[in-house]
């Protein structure tokens, strides 16, 4: 029986193999899978930092993993790249990272919320010839963080002074939060903002500042060779004009993305803002390798920029009409919603030559024509701002003739029930891909009417009976996709009944012939040309397509994900 035993391990250590091969990756595979692992012991509800735009991580995950066995340990430890972010925890682990890191550039964060201890961050900053990428932020602190990110303020001035010196002729990327002095929301114990000298940051490519105030002494100076330059709510002393901002574009003619957001208090605005008069083409024309543009700030100021505005060569444009209002205790708290609190859209350009026009929020809106053959061509409608057709946009859109190189729409359901014309007119004449999206929207259905373009957003069945004309006059078709659509009962259509819009005599007849027409109209067009039918998330069985369209055509031109019982709302 002895004798069995090490034949049986090795047959147990064969199964285990075969079940678990993690063990055969190879280095290379392991430092790639260890790259991407979640970095913080206890997942936080958001990892990702919106601030610094990287992922929080944890500065002993590495040194754990290390320890699982021998082959990781050996892995880890040969892997260099590993070791490059360092942390500021314990200074005896940050001087770990640096030596086993050695010569690689090395990041730098002091933005994520944790502890980390000046020692720490002081043995970090004598390596500053190697460092990269630095994240700073007012939040870090030595000791428990308080709710407004109070610190016993020598890391500061450190920082502040290593900065100021020619150490770190390596950094290319530099992220700052937080360094504010707005009055409105100043805690006690705030230290002075960061300077930024052009001169010591020989290498800098990236900066990013967000509630931070800038010194001016006497004017500011940033290096002429930044590729990016980023100011979220930033105030520069000095500044009362919008000019001085355009002043410090013309010193940046290497911009490839400069993004600027307005900072308005409840009583006065606190930053310039760049809107449709003083902000001309002649102001970047120069800035010839500009890729992306993004205004933040008031929706009056930044509506009439669109059709102002023609840059040298293709550039993506973000418009965000958005009021910085009810000025909040902890800068992070605003900072955050500044970057989560938005919809995200884009459209094609109008007037000039634009790869994308994207509206962030949703008090604003944006229709736009591609006059551009050779650009990417998706149109999207998600604003409520659409119900006022007054707007003079809106108008100049629809005035200005047939979209000819929009390819995809995206037909979003509030504007179904206020412009029609978008669709049954030859604006869409050339569009091969159309998608209609839910014909109901979540709310309450007891709502008034003249209440819900306040709050939640309907789109009512009975304003949509010219649907099947949309589907008649796209002759360039190839693809129609329905999403979140319920055709249970099409017959009778009781899901789809809105009492206060309709009249109860005629209710159901009408919707049941909406529906029957819309079905009718997808069925023939399926059929009758080469048009694909992509059908996602919606109440419709398999008997009503095998029955409306054919086994044939169901076979060879649906793509159906299996359906739902019922389209919930």
């Amino acid at each position: 029986m002895d004798l069995d035993i090490p034949h049986q391990r090795a047959q147990l250590a064969q199964q285990l193999n075969a079940l678990s091969p993690v063990h055969q990756l190879s280095p290379e595979l392991l430092s790639q899978i260890f790259r991407q692992l979640p970095t913080r012991r206890k997942l936080a509800p958001v990892v990702y930092n919106h601030t610094t735009g990287i992922f929080n991580h944890h500065p002993s995950t590495i040194l754990e993993l290390s320890a699982v066995c021998t082959y990781w340990r050996r892995t880890i430890r040969h892997d260099r790249s590993l070791w490059t972010r360092v942390p500021m925890g314990n200074a005896a682990i940050t001087e770990q990272y640096i030596e086993l890191s050695d010569p690689m550039l090395l990041t730098c964060d002091l933005a994520s919320r944790r502890q980390f201890t000046t020692d720490g961050m002081l043995r970090a900053l004598e390596a500053a010839q190697r460092v990269q990428t630095l994240y700073l932020s007012a939040r870090c602190t030595e000791g428990p963080i308080s709710p407004y990110g109070s610190h016993s303020g020598a890391h500061f001035e450190v920082l502040e002074a290593a900065l100021a010196s020619q150490q770190f002729t390596n950094l290319c990327t530099l992220q700052v939060n937080g360094y504010s002095s707005f009055e409105f929301h100043s805690p006690p114990g705030r230290r002075s903002p960061i300077t930024i000298d052009a001169e010591t940051l020989v290498a800098l490519r990236d900066l990013h500042m967000s509630w931070t105030t800038i010194r001016q002494e006497p004017a500011i100076s940033l290096p002429p060779q930044l590729t990016s330059l980023k100011l979220i709510a930033v105030k520069v002393n000095g500044w009362t004009h919008v000019r001085d901002l355009l002043q410090l574009l013309h010193t940046l003619e290497n911009l490839e993305v400069f993004e600027y957001a307005q900072l308005i208090d409840r009583e006065r605005i606190s930053t310039p803002g760049l809107d449709a008069q003083n902000l001309s083409s002649d102001a970047i024309t120069h800035l010839n390798h500009l890729q992306t543009l993004s205004i933040t700030g008031r929706t009056d100021m930044t509506l009439g920029l669109f059709s102002k505005l023609h840059f040298p060569t293709a550039c993506t444009v973000l418009l965000n009409p958005f009021i910085l209002t009810n000025a909040w205790t902890e800068a992070d708290a605003l900072a955050t919603r500044v970057f989560e609190d938005r919809l995200h859209v884009q459209y094609p350009s109008a007037g000039a030559v634009f790869d994308s026009v994207e509206f962030r929020d949703h008090p604003s809106s944006l229709i736009l024509r591609s006059k551009h053959p050779g650009l990417p061509s998706t149109w999207r409608f998600e604003s409520p701002e659409l119900y006022n057709t007054d707007n003079g946009l809106l108008k100049a859109c629809l005035s200005a003739g047939p979209m000819q190189h929009v390819r995809s729409a995206n037909v979003d359901p509030r504007i179904w029930f206020i412009r029609p014309d978008l669709y049954t007119s030859s604006l869409l004449r050339e569009v091969r891909s159309l998608t209609f999206r839910g014909l109901e929207m979540a709310g309450s259905r007891d709502r008034d009417l003249n209440d819900t373009f306040d709050t939640d957003y309907y789109v009512y069945q009975a304003n949509v009976h010219w649907l099947p004309d949309v589907l008649v006059t796209q002759h360039s078709l190839a693809s129609l996709v329905l999403e979140d659509l319920d055709f249970n009962d099409v017959h009778e259509a009781s899901a789809m009944r809105h009492a206060h819009v309709l009249d109860a005599d005629n209710s159901l007849d009408e919707e049941r012939t909406v529906l029957r027409d819309f079905w009718q109209a997808v069925a023939t067009c399926v059929i009758e040309r080469p048009v694909r039918l992509v059908v996602k998330r919606c109440a419709i069985t398999k008997e009503m397509l095998l029955s409306t369209l054919g086994e044939d055509v169901v076979n060879d031109k649906v793509d159906w994900d299996g359906g739902v019982e019922r389209v919930l709302f």
